[in-house]
């Protein structure tokens, strides 16, 4: 409770008397988006195994349909 009080800056007491369950839920999935964008932006760009011919050959097979 104490997590999504100060995530929407009020009042322990204040979210006993007027929150909602679906206070609780929001503030959980919000926290996961932006661990996972912080996780996403440590990490960088996804990394891959191919050659620049091999990702240029399969982008020449997109383009014409083969794919």
């Amino acid at each position: 409770m104490d997590f999504v009080a100060k995530r929407y800056g009020c009042l322990p007491s204040k979210l006993l008397d007027q929150g909602w369950n679906i206070d609780v839920v929001c503030a959980n999935i919000g926290q996961a988006y932006e661990n996972y964008l912080q996780k996403r932006a440590q990490e960088g760009a996804p990394q891959h195994n191919h050659s620049e011919t091999e990702l240029l050959a399969m982008m020449e097979r997109v383009k014409h349909g083969k794919g």
